[in-house]
């Protein structure tokens, strides 16, 4: 369907037949900027609602009814930390249980709906001791897990001294990210 965009809010309603065979259903949002190079030339789309049946009903939020409580149910499948500028910390603070090994805690910010059972991480990662930033290896073990909480080890030989609190920072490049997935 083509609609021609509006400077308030309307609602547009679809209907369609997918076939009896049909194995998965997506949407796509396609939008061509017409107007010139720095102007207010976008578009904003809240509230899609795909739903079986051939009327469309109003379009309800899970999570109580708001954006938080989404959220929180969308978190208990899949959370990242990231950072909001270099050298800012994620997680909690953890301790070096050897000289070539740290442990990271995280706390999950709602209970998962299972322990994560997978995670990605990018960026520049560095542990910090409160006084030497050492930058680390681009493998980690999920050590540990439960829907609270995780438990992240990091392995670097000889890096580390031994019982001393590290927190897991973004080493001056503000791209550093972890991510838990509990997904089904």
């Amino acid at each position: 369907a083509t609609v021609t965009p509006t400077t308030s809010w309307v609602r547009y309603q679809y209907t369609g037949t997918i076939p009896a065979s049909a194995t998965q259903v997506g949407l796509a949002f396609g939008w061509v900027p017409t107007g010139t190079a720095g102007a207010n030339d976008w578009i904003e789309i809240t509230g899609v609602q795909l739903e079986l049946g051939s009327v469309a009903t109003t379009f309800k939020r899970a999570g109580n009814g708001t954006l938080q409580g989404e959220l929180a149910l969308a978190q208990r499948y899949y959370w990242r930390s990231t950072v909001d500028s270099v050298y800012d910390r994620l997680g909690v603070f953890g301790t070096a249980e050897s000289t070539g090994q740290i442990q990271i805690n995280f706390q999950h910010p709602v209970q998962m709906r299972s322990a994560p059972s997978s995670l990605d991480f990018g960026g520049a990662l560095a542990a910090y001791d409160g006084v030497s930033i050492i930058g680390l290896p681009t493998s980690v073990t999920l050590d540990s897990a439960n829907p609270l909480y995780a438990v992240l080890k990091f392995t670097k030989s000889a890096s580390f001294t031994q019982y001393r609190p590290y927190c897991l920072i973004d080493n001056n490049a503000n791209t550093a990210f972890v991510g838990f997935n509990a997904e089904l």
